[in-house]
């Protein structure tokens, strides 16, 4: 499944993800973002949009991870770094959970592993973002696709 506008070429459906992931991936950080085994879209491939949701993860897994590899998370503050779009990437492969175990840092334990790849931070585009892949709103596709011109 793969959806991009038939007008600009540009994708069409987002992720909202917690802050910190969402810098993380927007940033090329982190190349594998998880799911839950009932996640229902593994069959998504291509490019989409990352949405930093409203709120922030409680859990430190982000920052204890960070800290092992030498990444710094800046303070996330403001609206351009919560209810907004702020990346772009690309999910290129489907990874099954793996056990107790797993080889790559950023792949969870009993979570299916979405490959990223080609992430890039863009202009922030505050929207509002729903669970799973979404449909980005006309009025912040146009926005988007201003922006991308603009940075062309």
């Amino acid at each position: 499944m793969k959806e991009q506008s038939p007008h600009t070429g540009l994708p069409t459906r987002a992720l909202t993800l917690w802050q910190p992931w969402a810098w993380l991936v927007a940033n090329g950080h982190k190349d594998i973002e998880n799911r839950p085994t009932g996640f229902s879209f593994k069959s998504f491939r291509g490019e989409f949009w990352i949405h930093a949701g409203l709120q922030h993860a409680t859990d430190l897994r982000a920052r204890e991870l960070c800290a092992k590899m030498g990444i710094t998370i800046p303070l996330l503050t403001g609206p351009d770094h919560f209810g907004a779009i702020i990346g772009r990437a690309t999910i290129t492969a489907i990874i099954p959970p793996c056990g107790e175990s797993c080889a790559h840092p950023w792949h969870f334990p009993a979570q299916w592993g979405f490959k990223v790849s080609e992430a890039r931070p863009v202009k922030p585009v505050r929207c509002r973002g729903f669970q799973g892949f979404w449909g980005v709103p006309a009025e912040a596709l146009a926005e988007l696709a201003a922006n991308e011109a603009h940075n062309a």
